[in-house]
């Protein structure tokens, strides 16, 4: 595994766990919060009460830690760029001013940063659907105990160990990282001309039989190269479904040769997409 690898792995496995600290945090904070709509152990239905929900709600979660939490994660743009520099650096090339004013790259930036901090994404993904359940607890009259409940269900422990608040964030950066580091690297790629290709990063039980392929070989590609290999393995762009039989970590794995890849992954855009969704595997291109 490569250190910038490593780098956005513990990202993505640090902000997760963060994530999980936050739901208890905003739980414990605005179940605090609720028990001053309660009257004797009962949630009055009142409009004065239901005026009041979403300031209760919105306060609580000013006094958690999501922002700092998320703005620790989103930092690791800036090591990705880093990284990418000092290896182009060692060979001959000084990318540091072109990828910090591509406006390709800002702008997968910005999109990451908004679908995680922006005041609609956190009203409409996690505040809303908050106060839509508390809103209808409180109509129905239930007691704090029910409602808490409610909140512990849907906050701390739902049904798929993951809160839909949660999933969301997952999904916004899962490959987040990893894809902005290939936009990164085929910015440069398409500036600066190059013709070669380098594929990074180790094997593991569950990596693709490209990967394997591409890996196993550790040399250089040229382009001609790389096209010839994608045309074996995602012939047309539709992953091929010829079995094959590998070899990984002394260990024989069935499968098919264009397991996991990408539809119509090609020499263009295998920067960003590399062996699939989820692969930890890095590309980078040489004069």
């Amino acid at each position: 595994m490569s250190s910038l690898d490593k780098t956005i792995l513990d990202s993505e496995e640090t902000l997760s766990d963060k994530l999980k600290l936050f739901q208890k945090e905003f739980y414990g904070i605005l179940t605090a919060e609720l028990s001053k709509f309660s009257n004797k152990g009962k949630l009055e239905p009142s409009d004065a009460q239901l005026a009041k929900l979403k300031k209760a709600i919105d306060d609580s979660f000013s006094k958690t830690k999501y922002k700092k939490y998320v703005e620790a994660y989103l930092s690791t743009f800036d090591l990705v760029n880093e990284d990418n520099a000092k290896f182009y650096q060692d060979n001959k090339l000084r990318i540091e001013n072109y990828i910090i004013n591509n406006e390709v790259l800002n702008e997968l930036r910005r999109q990451t940063t908004d679908n995680m901090l922006s005041k609609g994404m956190i009203d409409e993904r996690l505040l809303k659907p908050i106060e839509n359940l508390l809103r209808i607890d409180i109509i129905r009259g239930l007691s704090y105990q029910e409602a808490q409940d409610t909140l512990e269900k849907y906050l701390v422990k739902p049904k798929d160990e993951e809160s839909p608040f949660g999933n969301h964030i997952k999904n916004i950066t899962r490959d987040a990282l990893s894809q902005y580091d290939g936009a990164l690297n085929n910015e440069v790629r398409k500036e600066y001309k190059l013709e070669t290709m380098i594929y990074i990063g180790s094997l593991i039980e569950t990596s693709r039989p490209f990967c394997i392929h591409m890996r196993d070989t550790q040399r250089r590609y040229t382009k001609d190269e790389v096209v010839k290999i994608l045309d074996e393995y995602i012939p047309n762009g539709i992953p091929s479904t010829e079995p094959i039989t590998l070899e990984v970590n002394g260990k024989p794995k069935r499968t098919t040769k264009g397991s996991g890849m990408i539809e119509f992954t090609d020499v263009d855009n295998i920067t960003i997409n590399r062996g699939g969704y989820g692969c930890r595997h890095l590309v980078r291109w040489v004069k």
